[in-house]
């Protein structure tokens, strides 16, 4: 009775998960040679492949095995580390695959899915610099902010504003997208001199919410008023 080569043997892998940005190591499975006596000689391949590259490269799937060759007549253990990319969530699909190095080069596989699940990122405002004017002029800046789950999760900015000297200057947003972009609005109040510390607060959508603030001075510089006189009725004598 000739030999023939048995296909190797894969065990369940079971469905995974993992949040965005963290690695899932250490799943473990078995393989093995299959077939009798005559086939623990054989040595056997493992290999991963991700079905969703954007979130899972196959580079980013490491095979932790090494095959004993002849010692191998029990089942061998190997493991998976499974880096997704940062800031992406979602699911893909991991087939693990086991070749023989026997006649036909046979194979067994194995398919799991793994499971990204979303992580709120903070956004993050652009710094605003100290700024001097002179008073009895209102005048306003640009805002700007990021958020990578603008994109990948569809979160919305929204600002808050705050002058820590409203006898001084007082503060709104304008024109803001919902993406990060929009103005600082701000009113000197009339004949007022002195300094003001202007906060801005982006916050996204997500509950619970997260955030980012910038801070700046704003110095608002005298200018000299023209004098006034009393109005002189006319006079008779």
């Amino acid at each position: 009775v000739d030999p023939v080569n048995d296909a190797p043997t894969i065990s369940n892998i079971t469905d995974q998960s993992t949040n965005e940005g963290t690695a899932k190591t250490g799943i473990a499975f078995t393989v093995d040679e299959g077939g009798g006596a005559d086939e623990d000689a054989e040595t056997l391949t493992v290999t991963a492949t991700s079905s969703n590259t954007t979130l899972v490269p196959n580079a980013n799937i490491i095979v932790n095995y090494t095959d004993n060759g002849s010692s191998s007549a029990s089942a061998l253990s190997p493991t998976l580390d499974i880096t997704p990319v940062g800031d992406f969530n979602g699911t893909t699909t991991i087939t693990v695959t086991v070749t023989d190095n026997g006649t036909g080069n046979l194979t067994a596989t194995d398919t799991f899915v793994l499971t990204v699940d979303p992580v709120n990122d903070a956004p993050i405002v652009v710094e605003l610099s100290d700024t001097t004017v002179l008073e009895d002029g209102d005048f306003n800046r640009p805002l700007s902010s990021s958020d990578v789950d603008i994109a990948t999760n569809g979160q919305t900015l929204s600002y808050t504003v705050s002058s820590s000297n409203p006898d001084l200057v007082t503060v709104d947003t304008s024109n803001t997208d919902n993406q990060g972009g929009g103005q600082l609005d701000l009113d000197l109040q009339l004949n007022q001199n002195g300094s003001a510390l202007i906060t801005v607060i982006v916050s996204d959508s997500e509950t619970p919410s997260m955030s980012d603030t910038t801070s700046f001075t704003l110095i608002v510089d005298p200018v000299n008023d023209a004098p006034t006189i009393s109005n002189i009725t006319d006079q008779s004598t």
